[in-house]
């Protein structure tokens, strides 16, 4: 063993034992080795007169407070007497019951013992946590303890000693039997080997060991419980390690608190040994010491245990048959192999696959519908994959996983034609699901519903906003759902495999449009966005099939040949068959450029308004978005309709109606004064508020001059004479619309007549 730590408390006994003494002569050990002690620092206990810290060291002792007031000793102080381990340390700790405790730890004679060192706060809270190392192996030391600034206290002492628990040593792990009651266990008094297993901190301290055994493949739980831990003690670190004390491979870790309970993340493992190492947590100022239960549930993998025969349907060219809109039928993929070479998942991953076929009746939207039960284990997560074609050549159509609240995957059906479908475990976390599970398919020949959002204003429908303002520019989103599938919309589907060993940070792929100023990037995909192996989708939504497109791959290291086959996202038809790209330019990027001629895609979608409007004010796009212009158009209702249309003989339309707010109504007003005697006139524009706004106090009015320029003091705007008429701007603002309209107000100043009367001379 390399060294020894701290060792705390479980239970309270308020009781004090005739080794803790007034004076370090009469001293003795503690009774209980790796446990608590409860010593009772009374008013029957005297002053030892040993020098007082303070005095010894004119320092004190290290306090939260004052060191040289918890280095005084103002009463009473108590002696034990300890033990330095093998590693030449000593360490105590003193739990508060009641009081505040100091701890002084002495070397020396009874008689005249000297400091080393003493503590008042080193602990969790105001605890006292002591600790001296480069002492004598095995020698006796003295412990003091007193109260801070004076008094009595009951304190939990714990201190280093005693022997170590049978199963101290990776090596004496103590055996547990799968699926038994729990067990206690302790790690009071452990300690660390020289060359041991790090904990989930990665500081593995106390540790204590233990180890089971599974005969089969199956899932593992390791659980702890009735965790009770002393003073500072936060709690435990548990590790469950497969292998031997030598060699470790681990599965996984967890730290779980005091008072509570917790378990290792269930994981599937093989038939072998494994070992359980349970440690202290370190909350930072002292090692948690532990009583614990622990026990082991163990469920074995109903393949591995009965040694069972894969399904029938285990290999493409053995698919099973379903009838559209038939009721579900059993199947499962426990047991069930990979072939080689197979066709990848969602995931790029297959595992246990199984396959069936289905043949579409008439056109329409198909739903594979699967409820997995009687997994074994939580995962019960499978993958369903669909593609047209043969057991020696497929091509993707769709796939997704169910499960979790999902329970099918869906896509438009083309009358007369084959569909295979396979289904595989879920791959999480490295482990992957075995479950029995009910499938069938139902073929709707309604079409999904066609719907469209205001994208500019949130995605919302139009008539969360209405009424729009009349100088209002947004963009209509327009798709048709079909559940699993998501939004179909004009785009393409690239389905890529062959990916070289670095291609997850080399490879990059743009899609392009030439929206007649040459080809724009419109989506891409970056480094880090593709696997390292497997096959997988990409596809590009929103795509405008009367343009022409450009697909660039990338690689900037020419290391790989990529395979990529090019379909249509709605219809699945293929616009480009297999095709290599083979990137041999070593260290540098090596681009090909691959031209797909307009009307490579679907057509599909298209967008109506009535009242007609100018092309300015809608202007809609083959992509299945539109841009709506409200200053183009004149206040009122209209209807846009989007429509869908697959080209399979299943179309749906959706409208909504969109209102434009009206602008305000408005009055020419024109006024005139009598100039003062400089020659001005003071208009209140205010006062015209009412009259411009035709009667509507609800709209706002503001005034500008005819450089559009804010009024400062339009309540006493001047108008000198030689500047008349003047003429300002009442801006009007529609309360609902938020429309504006502008009036013009002429102001007429004309200059007051001089009366002059003198006398009519008599005649």
């Amino acid at each position: 063993m390399k060294f020894q730590i701290t060792l705390l408390l479980i239970t309270c006994i308020s009781v004090s034992y005739s080794q803790f003494s007034s004076t370090p002569c009469s001293a003795g050990p503690l009774p209980i080795n790796c446990a608590e002690n409860t010593i009772n620092l009374t008013s029957s206990f005297s002053n030892s007169s040993i020098d007082d810290p303070s005095d010894e060291n004119s320092i004190g002792c290290s306090s939260v407070g004052s060191d040289i007031t918890a280095g005084t000793i103002y009463d009473y102080d108590g002696w034990f007497t300890t033990v330095a381990n093998a590693a030449g340390e000593v360490e105590v700790y003193a739990a508060i019951v009641t009081g505040d405790p100091v701890v002084g730890i002495y070397s020396g004679t009874c008689s005249s013992p000297t400091l080393l060192t003493c503590d008042d706060d080193g602990g969790s809270g105001l605890d006292a946590n002591a600790f001296m190392s480069g002492l004598t192996p095995g020698g006796t030391y003295y412990i003091r303890v007193w109260d801070y600034n004076g008094g009595t206290g009951v304190y939990n002492i714990t201190t280093n000693g005693g022997t170590p628990p049978a199963n101290d040593n990776c090596a004496n792990a103590t055996g547990l039997t799968v699926n038994a009651a729990p067990i206690s266990g302790s790690n009071y008094c452990s300690t660390v080997e020289t060359s041991d297993w790090n904990d989930c901190e990665s500081n593995t301290e106390n540790n204590v060991w233990y180890t089971f055994t599974t005969t089969v493949d199956g899932d593992i739980t390791v659980n702890f419980s009735s965790i009770d831990c002393f003073g500072s003690g936060q709690g435990v670190d548990v590790s469950v390690f497969s292998g031997n004390c030598a060699s470790f491979t681990a599965h996984g870790c967890t730290s779980i608190n005091a008072g509570s309970t917790g378990s290792i993340t269930t994981f599937t493992g093989s038939a072998g040994n494994y070992y359980v190492m349970l440690d202290g947590n370190n909350d930072g100022s002292a090692t948690a010491l532990c009583e614990f239960n622990v026990d082991v549930d163990f469920e074995a993998d109903a393949c591995a245990s009965t040694g069972g025969t894969s399904p029938a349907n285990d290999d493409c060219s053995n698919a099973t048959n379903l009838m559209g809109n038939a009721a579900p039928i059993s199947g499962t993929v426990y047991c069930a192999t990979v072939e080689s070479p197979d066709w990848n998942d969602c995931e790029g991953i297959t595992n246990n696959n199984v396959w069936y076929t289905y043949t579409a009746g008439q056109n329409g939207n198909a739903n594979v519908n699967l409820v997995s039960n009687n997994c074994f284990d939580a995962n019960d997560i499978l993958d369903i994959s669909i593609f047209t074609g043969n057991c020696g050549s497929f091509t993707d159509v769709t796939c997704g996983a169910v499960g979790g609240g999902t329970n099918s995957v869906s896509f438009i059906a083309d009358v007369g034609t084959t569909y295979y479908i396979m289904v595989d475990g879920k791959d999480q976390s490295g482990e992957t699901s075995n479950c029995d599970f009910n499938i069938d398919v139902d073929l709707d020949a309604t079409c999904p519903t066609a719907i469209f959002y205001d994208y500019t204003n949130g995605e919302v429908p139009l008539a969360t906003n209405n009424p729009y303002d009349c100088n209002s520019s947004f963009l209509l989103t327009g798709a048709d759902y079909t559940g699993a599938n998501g939004f179909i919309v004009p785009g393409i589907t690239i389905n890529m495999s062959g990916f070289d060993s670095f291609s997850d940070t080399e490879t990059y792929m743009t899609i392009q449009q030439d929206y007649g100023s040459g080809f724009v990037d419109v989506i891409s995909w970056i480094q880090g966005d593709f696997p390292t192996s497997g096959t997988i989708n990409y596809t590009g939504y929103f795509l405008d099939p009367t343009l022409p497109t450009n697909l660039i791959i990338c690689d900037s290291y020419g290391d790989g040949a990529l395979t990529f086959t090019i379909t249509d996202a709605v219809t699945g038809a293929t616009i480009q068959g297999s095709t290599v790209a083979n990137f041999t330019t070593s260290g540098s990027t090596q681009c090909y450029n691959y031209v797909l001629p307009a009307g490579s895609m679907s057509d599909v979608v298209s967008w109506n308004i009535t009242p007609a409007v100018s092309t300015n004010a809608f202007e809609p796009f083959p992509d299945g978005t539109a841009i709506v212009r409200t200053g183009y158009m004149m206040p009122g209702s209209y209807d846009i309709t989007y429509i869908f249309d697959d080209g399979l003989g299943c179309s749906s339309s959706y409208s909504q109606t969109l209102v434009v707010g009206p602008a305000p109504p408005s009055t020419p007003v024109i006024d005139s004064l009598c100039g003062n005697a400089i020659n001005n006139g003071v208009f209140n524009l205010n006062s015209y508020n009412n009259t411009v706004n035709n009667g509507t106090p609800a709209n706002s009015v503001s005034w500008y001059d005819l450089n559009i320029n804010p009024l400062a003091s339009p309540g006493s705007y001047t108008v000198n004479t030689t500047n008349s008429p003047d003429t300002v701007l009442a801006i009007i603002e529609d309360a609902v619309s938020a429309c504006l309209a502008v009036e013009l107000v002429e102001l007429y100043v004309t200059p007051s007549p001089n009366v002059v009367i003198s006398p009519n001379p008599a005649t």
